[in-house]
C-alpha cells in the first residue's frame, strides 16, 4: 500500500526557526514534533528532547504531497514560480490549489513539476506585495 506522507511545518515562537513533522495541540498550544523528538513504546507517543518545539499557529502549513522541479517539497504557503507569474500554495475547500498572485487565477497541479519554490508567505511578504510578477 501506498501511503501519502502526512507532514506539517510551522515557525517556533521562541526563536523563528522552521520545524518539520507531525503537528499536535497539547492544552491549546501547538507543537511540531520531528520523529527524533519522539519516543514509541507501541502503545504510547511521548516526547524524548527538551527542544521547544511550539509553533505559531498562523505559520502552520501541511505539506502538499507534492514537490518543485528541483524535488524541494512544496507546502501550504509556499510562492512558486512559473514562467514568470508567482503563485500562492493554499488549503482550499479541502485541497491544496496554487493561486496566481496577480489576478487570483488558480494553475493546473501538473505544471507545479515545472516551477521552483521561491519563497513563502511568512518569510517573504514583499513577494506578495509585487502582485505575483517578477
Amino acid at each position: 500500500m501506498n501511503m501519502r506522507t502526512i507532514k506539517f511545518r510551522g515557525k517556533a515562537s521562541h526563536s523563528g526557526e522552521w520545524l518539520f513533522g507531525y503537528l499536535i495541540n497539547i492544552c491549546g498550544n501547538y507543537h511540531i514534533l520531528g520523529k527524533d523528538d519522539m519516543r514509541e513504546d507501541g502503545h504510547h507517543v511521548a516526547q524524548d528532547s527538551d527542544r521547544p518545539t511550539w509553533v505559531d499557529l498562523e505559520t502552520v502549513g501541511q505539506f502538499t504531497g507534492l514537490h518543485d522541479k528541483n524535488g524541494k517539497k512544496i507546502f501550504e504557503g509556499d510562492v512558486i514560480k512559473c514562467g514568470m507569474r508567482l503563485y500562492v500554495c493554499e488549503f482550499i475547500e479541502g485541497g491544496f490549489e496554487f493561486r496566481d498572485l496577480s489576478d487570483s487565477k488558480l494553475i493546473l497541479k501538473a505544471i507545479v513539476n515545472t516551477s521552483c519554490i521561491i519563497g513563502n508567505i511568512h518569510d517573504n511578504l514583499e513577494l506578495i506585495k509585487k502582485g505575483g510578477q517578477e
